[in-house]
């Protein structure tokens, strides 16, 4: 599945102010549900 559109949100911690890592949101503007992700086929992880 190709994801088409996507607003990407990326944040400093407000707990850790000083951390040196970051937060990342990708807030999807489709609908990624379907029979695909929600079943397992066989030699499929």
């Amino acid at each position: 599945m190709l994801l088409n559109e996507y607003t990407l949100e990326i944040f400093k911690s407000k707990c850790q102010a000083d951390a040196r890592g970051v937060h990342c949101f990708a807030h999807l503007e489709q609908d990624v549900r379907g029979p695909a992700l929600s079943e397992r086929r066989p030699g499929r992880f």
